[in-house]
């Protein structure tokens, strides 16, 4: 596990697991209560949802559609694609944004979306558009904030090729490229919106499904896939056209595909109730390890880079009419270092387009709860414990109480800056200043009335850089980042 992230693992022990902020709000939370994310009696996450994580905050793509009227009066709806952007704890720092709409005539249908963060902090969002008897492809380019950077346009895909049917995957390779597989097909962008070549067929000549991708060595980049006709899993590159398949498995399914940097192909395949991962190198030697001999695998996240040396996938499992979340931690080696964890469902509905690894260390899932019999769903997500992360919090903290955010201006400053209180916290009575290395480097017992703005001034002893302030009160624990430039 990287430095990194170790660093914030020792700062977040000292400030308290129980009560965590990363980017401006705090939660008090467990591990396996889902935070509900919308409360407007829609149906959200038509066909999939869509999680970026930029470290800081949680940013979540979805479509929307109320169809409650349609089953009254048959009037005619629109289907909208939103952007909303979240802390870590599901705390709202932009409200939903209309990206993009269409008329929802039972013939149009926003069918799958994809997005992707490249390294200029740009989200990459391709989308299938449904009509009666074609599908388009299109793409757009915003901004952390939800802005329109590159209006929507089609993608060119002169042999309709068949998008539809498949949970999509998109990737950004190291030169900047961006790629998406849908279905059947497959296309690449640079990183200024241009479209590198038309939409191409996976495999010409061989229905395929559940097409995942990576990005290997020297920005090359593969797709895992399954031949429909002989359940062959196989996989092939995609950056340079009509390049060979290669078989990975007969008689088995994939749920994902990682490359490592010294081009070791992993793979979570899974046959009926044996659910295993399959290390292919590039001399073709072969290792794997099974996770699950006695459940029934169902949908599940691809590989997901947990640190500098292994990874976690995040799937559903069901026996005896239970269904539950799996989790499981593997190494470079092909080895099981925790796991598989399983967490009670409780009517989370898992989305496999929605589990990202943050770089804090914190896994989060992001999917669907049923709440009425209207054909209502709320966007949910739950955390999972990282590697680092205790598996049981000290106390029992509320499951559901939410408090509002404590805002640091001005940031950076030269030492003196304010913090703002809001009510539901109550009052201040210590803060407590961490570095980066979770060192306590300053502390005050000042007592500051909620409702407030407290004034802070550092001591002339601390030197520039990123400070983390654990802000306590007899309620919550929150934490706060400043950024010192003297």
């Amino acid at each position: 596990m990287s430095t990194r992230i170790l660093s914030a693992f020792n700062l977040l022990k000292r400030v308290g697991f129980a009560v965590l902020l990363l980017g401006g709000g705090a939660l008090a939370q467990d591990w396996e209560t889902r935070i509900q994310l919308t409360f407007d009696s829609s149906y959200w996450g038509n066909n999939n949802v869509m999680l970026v994580d930029d470290s800081l905050n949680l940013h979540v793509l979805a479509v929307r559609q109320d169809d409650s009227l349609r089953e009254v009066n048959h009037q005619v709806q629109m289907q909208e694609l939103y952007y909303m952007k979240y802390t870590n704890w599901g705390v709202p720092i932009v409200n939903q944004i209309l990206i993009y709409s269409i008329l929802d005539d039972e013939y149009s249908d926003i069918a799958a979306h994809a997005a992707v963060l490249d390294q200029n902090d740009h989200i990459h969002v391709f989308f299938v558009v449904e009509e009666f008897l074609a599908n388009y492809l299109y793409y757009m380019m915003i901004d952390l904030e939800g802005n329109i950077l590159i209006p929507s346009f089609a993608l060119e895909n002169p042999n309709d090729v068949d998008l539809v049917g498949s949970v999509p995957d998109a990737v950004v390779s190291e030169d900047g490229s961006v790629w998406a597989a849908f279905s059947e097909g497959y296309v690449g962008v640079t990183e200024t919106g241009e479209q590198i070549d038309i939409v191409r067929n996976l495999n010409p000549d061989v229905d395929v499904i559940r097409p995942y991708l990576a990005i290997g060595p020297d920005s090359t980049v593969w797709s895992c896939f399954r031949w429909n006709i002989d359940f062959r899993v196989v996989v092939r590159r995609i950056d340079v056209p009509d390049s060979p398949a290669i078989e990975v498995s007969r008689g088995a399914d994939q749920n994902g595909i990682f490359i490592d940097s010294l081009g070791n192909k992993f793979f979570v395949l899974y046959n009926g109730q044996l659910g295993y991962c399959l290390k292919i190198t590039p001399t073709e030697e072969r290792d794997s390890v099974v996770f699950f001999s006695d459940f029934f695998m169902n949908i599940g996240t691809t590989l997901t880079p947990a640190g500098d040396d292994s990874l976690v996938f995040l799937h559903d499992i069901s026996y005896g009419g239970t269904y539950e979340f799996s989790v499981v931690w593997i190494s470079h080696d092909c080895e099981i270092l925790r796991g598989p964890e399983t967490y009670a469902r409780n009517g989370f509905a898992l989305d496999n387009s929605g589990f990202i690894a943050g770089e804090r260390g914190a896994y989060w899932n992001l999917g669907i709860m049923g709440t009425s019999p209207n054909f209502q769903n709320e966007l949910c997500m739950i955390h999972v414990p990282g590697l680092g992360e205790p598996l049981e919090i000290e106390s029992a903290p509320s499951a559901s109480q939410q408090f509002s955010t404590v805002t640091t201006f001005p940031s950076p400053n030269a030492g003196y800056f304010f913090l703002r209180l809001p009510n539901d916290i109550g009052a201040i009575h210590s803060i407590l200043v961490f570095n980066t290395l979770g060192q306590l480097v300053w502390e005050t017992d000042a007592l500051w009335p909620a409702s407030s703005d407290a004034s802070i001034e550092f001591p002339v002893g601390i030197s520039n850089g990123v400070y983390f302030l654990s802000i306590r009160s007899a309620l919550a624990t929150t934490v706060s980042k400043v950024v010192l430039v003297r």
